[in-house]
């Protein structure tokens, strides 16, 4: 499936959402019965999740108004639907009509009229023009305004997003397997569907996930939410059932009770497989997004190395550089010296190979032009992504990510990362100051409180201990320890021999 523009694809599912509710809405004030009812519902809570997930988005609560208009609604509705719940529940348990029961459907058929006489008027004062005229625009554009801000991507924040609910339905899904309240199961229920309208959004890009596994989930709770209700409600109508029909009424009661507690123990049984089922929705979330991601930045590797062929006059200088970097990156990542991710570390790959090609117009402020040309470069990569590339670039020679406003426009987390990309890059790009492509990283050590780099004999006699030290100073700033190269001793040498030793 070809990745989708996310941005198009919210407002058409908003206006495909507005359009359903607004049908469902007709049909209910044609005629309140079960299924238009259920269906108004459904369609309510469908529209209130992608605003609520647009406004969130947005950082606005302007939508979140719509959203509790929205939700006004489902009172009168949810009252309505209760009666025509415990109707067909009373059917179920009295399949042949006894007294009680038939006096008890006559009363919620009553009580059902009643809503219904209200029911039309409430919901047209909820309905104003804030809910029937609102524009696609008024959702959207704060979401791209900050996007600006952020640099962010909109797919990964509905994913996150998507991913937060689902471990919030998890987490009470947990608290309740863990104490049985029924305060807890109702918490899970509402957790539930929060997550469910807004995962149906973007089902179609998980396609390992069934929505069928949400609505058996939601309806086995739905079931003993509906079962306590009809317990407590039965209990309660001793006072209006006469006496001779009082016997009738504790068979209805004992039903519905024992049934409450049939499907109560069946759902304590099945908690924990339920409870794995999350674990694993969860962790194919997870995993297919960052495969995707990953998969995604491996995927513009060619486009970088094109570039950097095209512009940059030393190539083969360009590709060792990153081969002695990643070499720096990932030793210094097994003395748990950083723990920057497998994303950054690609970044950190095409930073170096395009740290050069501001050469393309002399050696002068080359790296500052060459952070110009990667923002400006036509590369598959969202502006996050090139903007860490092209910072890893603007600091291989010089200056300190700092008080740089684009360096600030990026998470604590990103900035974090470039700095101890740039320290890595600055030694690797010494290395092979002559480029000449000679020097062998042989291995990294921590003595003394120092980050000791061997190299290969003779590999950099003809290395300015000057050039050396001025490009590693960073090092200590960046790992808060300072990095000093050597030589590895030559083979014949005498046993204690040392080679050339630079740095800070």
């Amino acid at each position: 499936m070809p990745e989708p523009d996310y941005r198009q694809f919210l407002i058409d599912t908003l206006e495909k959402r507005r359009s359903a509710f607004l049908r469902n809405y007709a049909s209910v004030l044609e005629k309140p019965d079960p299924d238009p009812v259920h269906d108004l519902r459904v369609s309510i809570r469908r529209l209130s999740a992608i605003l609520s997930l647009l406004a969130k988005l947005g950082r606005r609560d302007a939508g979140n108004e719509t959203v509790t208009n929205l939700e006004k609604m489902l009172k009168p509705l949810g009252e309505l639907r209760d009666v025509h719940v415990r109707i067909e529940w009373i059917k179920q348990f009295s399949p042949h009509p006894s007294n009680a029961s038939e006096k008890i459907i006559g009363m919620l058929q009553e009580t059902e009229k009643s809503i219904i006489e209200s029911f039309v008027p409430n919901l047209e004062a909820v309905f104003s023009d804030r809910i029937k005229g609102f524009r696609s625009e008024d959702f959207i554009n704060p979401v791209d305004k900050m996007l600006k801000v952020t640099l962010a991507s909109l797919d990964d924040l509905c994913h996150r997003e998507i991913l937060f609910l689902l471990k919030r339905f998890a987490k009470r899904f947990g608290c309740f397997k863990k104490n049985g309240s029924t305060t807890q199961m109702h918490r899970a229920r509402i957790a539930l569907k929060k997550f469910r309208y807004t995962f149906e959004i973007f089902s179609d890009f998980y396609p390992d996930l069934k929505l069928d596994v949400l609505q058996d989930f939601q309806t086995r709770l739905g079931d003993m939410h509906d079962l306590e209700l009809l317990a407590e409600w039965l209990a309660g109508q001793k006072e209006t059932i006469p006496l001779a029909d009082q016997q009738d009424l504790e068979r209805l009661s004992i039903k519905a009770e024992g049934e409450r507690k049939r499907r109560l123990y069946k759902l304590r049984k099945n908690l924990a497989g339920d409870i794995e089922v999350l674990k694993k929705w969860r962790d194919i979330m997870k995993e297919g997004k960052d495969g995707k991601k990953k998969a995604a930045l491996k995927n513009a590797r060619a486009e970088v190395v094109s570039l950097c062929e095209r512009f940059d006059p030393d190539p083969p200088h360009a590709a060792y550089v990153t081969k002695l970097a990643i070499k720096l990156f990932d030793e210094l990542g097994k003395l748990g010296l950083h723990e920057i991710d497998e994303r950054h570390k690609i970044l950190f790959e095409y930073g170096c190979l395009l740290h050069d090609i501001g050469w393309v117009d002399g050696q002068q402020k080359h790296h500052k032009r060459s952070f110009k040309m990667i923002c400006e470069a036509d590369l598959p990569l969202n502006k996050k992504d090139k903007l860490t590339i092209a910072l890893i670039a603007r600091f291989h020679r010089k200056g300190e990510p700092g008080k740089q406003e684009e360096f600030l426009e990026l998470p604590r987390k990103d900035r974090a990362a470039i700095a101890k990309l740039a320290a890595i890059i600055r030694i690797a790009d010494v290395l092979d100051r002559l480029h000449n492509r000679n020097v062998k990283i042989e291995g990294v050590a921590v003595k003394d409180d120092k980050v000791v780099i061997t190299v290969s004999a003779g590999a950099i006699e003809d290395i300015s201990e000057d050039a050396i030290s001025k490009k590693s100073a960073y090092f200590q700033t960046a790992f808060g320890m300072p990095a000093v190269i050597i030589e590895k001793v030559a083979a014949g040498s005498k046993p204690g021999a040392a080679g050339k030793k630079s740095g800070s």
